[in-house]
């Protein structure tokens, strides 16, 4: 008797379709804070994107990941994130009953708007969360005007 391995793609076609569909819509969104420009699936890490009046942050959740296989780059106006998970374990693959951990290289980009001060971008990893903090450029902060009464 044969055992076949499924992945979550074969099992629910659906699935894969409605993921590609998300990123078409995402890519064609132009209300997004932030455009990805180049992702790559491997690992399938998720971020959370959201801003108040001083910054944006970004949050990805890394588990497994060590903090020096984590490395960030601004160019211009991209963000891009670069991380590995390596294979802690030699197990002779003999003996596997169930693989289901995923292991390699995982990238991915982002547009960031003309107003995030890209030389003051703050990198914080903690438990496995990654957590980006953009200030906001001073000019495009709102400003408060007190009103005096006479």
């Amino acid at each position: 008797m044969r055992t076949l391995m499924l992945n979550r793609d074969f099992v629910s076609p659906f699935l894969r379709m409605a993921r590609d569909l998300d990123n078409l819509d995402y890519g064609c969104n132009h209300n997004n804070l932030l455009n990805p420009l180049y992702h790559s699936d491997i690992l399938n890490h998720k971020f959370d994107i959201y801003e108040d009046e001083k910054a944006v942050f970004l949050v990805a959740d890394m588990p497994g990941i060590k903090k020096e296989d984590i490395s960030i780059n601004v160019t211009k106006n991209r963000l891009t994130i670069k991380a590995e998970k390596k294979d802690y374990e030699k197990v002779d693959k003999k003996t596997f009953h169930l693989s289901e951990r995923v292991f390699g290289k995982f990238e991915r980009s982002f547009e960031l708007p003309n107003y995030i001060d890209t030389e003051n971008i703050k990198a914080d990893y903690e438990s496995g969360v990654l957590t980006l903090t953009m200030n906001k450029k001073a000019e495009t902060q709102p400003k408060m005007i007190e009103v005096s009464v006479k």
